[in-house]
């Protein structure tokens, strides 16, 4: 196992947060999580790879979900511990989700808040999320991408995420 790698700019980078796969170490608890997030996205179609991923202007790449594809990548080495890793799972499982509100079969992606609040409701479960998201929308720049911010709000609610996804496989959002 590689335990430190030299990086472009010379400095030497700490690899020993990573299992073999260069995926973080992830404790039982997190391992059933991410298990719970695999099964879900299957269930609608959607394909879960790890790959290691190409960073550009110097920013790190986490992963990404294409709606054309309706496949998620999770970037190996990228995510530097469990949490970042099911933060990052968390955030593309919810792209997934707002592929999923106008249908899984075009390119589309609409955030749930776009629709009604009874909706965001009844797909989160509690008027408290959609109150809360609110402030925080309201607290970036208009021109920040809607999708973007309640992605970002939503990484730190995988049970939220969860529910969201058990709703894209029912088709709870016509």
């Amino acid at each position: 196992m590689i335990s430190y790698a030299i990086l472009s700019d010379g400095s030497c980078e700490d690899l020993t947060y990573l299992s073999e796969s260069g995926l973080p170490k992830l404790s039982t608890k997190d391992s059933l999580l991410v298990n719970q997030f695999q099964m879900a996205l299957s269930k609608i179609g959607v394909s879960f790879y790890h790959e290691f991923c190409k960073s550009e202007s110097g920013k790190t790449l986490y992963g990404f979900y294409s709606p054309v594809k309706n496949a998620m990548t999770l970037c190996r080495g990228s995510n530097k511990d469990s949490k970042e890793y099911i933060d990052t799972l968390a955030h593309e499982s919810w792209r997934t989700v707002q592929d999923c509100i106008d249908g899984l079969e075009n390119k589309e992606i609409t955030a749930l808040s776009e629709l009604s609040h009874q909706v965001f409701i009844a797909i989160v479960g509690s008027p408290s999320y959609l109150n809360d998201y609110l402030k925080v929308l309201r607290s970036y720049p208009v021109e920040q991408s809607r999708t973007d911010l309640e992605a970002l709000y939503m990484a730190r609610r995988p049970d939220v995420v969860l529910k969201g996804l058990k709703a894209c496989a029912a088709n709870n959002f016509k």
